[in-house]
């Protein structure tokens, strides 16, 4: 057995606390990249925050591409904006030009509207209150935005009379939009 002889490996490259290290680093500066980009006109009423640990922003569906314009918030004040004029006019048209083709969503909006129209109400200066946003997806096609908000306004009218909308609770919901067009549409509205 004389001949047989073990060479000693010698690793090349820093020792693995220095890369672990440098690894740590990168990580904090990122995420203080992310959150010092991510803070939202202290005039909006939400900060949209653009990940989560357990969804991040990137999709299978296009995972290098995240559009940085419109973000989530002003998605929804477009969409906001567009929805109560549509009611305030009763144009059935309007409304449905917000939701994607066979949104079930945009097919319940509209359907509510018509038994106001049928009933010969309006709802005049419709607001939303949105009290959070948080973009849980983001290609340039699709995008999911969990959104807690809550009527803050708002009058059914006869045209000689009217009422204000009654008080509404918060509440949470999963929107899921997408492009069409040039345009970002509500497709579906979940719990």
């Amino acid at each position: 057995m004389g001949g047989v002889k073990h060479v000693a490996r010698h690793r090349t490259g820093p020792p693995v606390a220095v890369l672990l290290a440098v690894l740590a680093s990168a990580v904090v500066v990122a995420a203080a990249v992310v959150v010092t980009g991510l803070i939202g006109d202290p005039a909006s009423e939400a900060t949209p925050r653009y990940a989560t640990p357990d969804e991040p922003a990137v999709s299978p569906e296009d995972p290098l591409a995240v559009p940085d314009t419109p973000d989530g918030l002003d998605m929804l004040r477009d969409f906001d904006a567009a929805r109560s004029q549509a009611w305030a006019e009763g144009d059935a048209a309007a409304l449905t030009a917000l939701y994607t083709e066979g949104s079930t969503t945009g097919e319940r909006d509209v359907a509510m509207l018509s038994r106001y129209v049928d009933r010969g109400l309006r709802v005049e200066g419709l607001r939303t209150q949105v009290l959070s946003a948080e973009m849980r997806r983001a290609t340039p096609v699709r995008r999911v935005l969990v959104v807690t908000d809550r009527v803050a306004g708002g009058e059914v009218t006869d045209g000689a009379s009217s009422r204000a909308l009654p008080d509404d609770a918060a509440t949470t919901h999963r929107t899921t939009w997408r492009l069409v067009e040039g345009r970002w549409l509500l497709a579906r509205v979940g719990g």
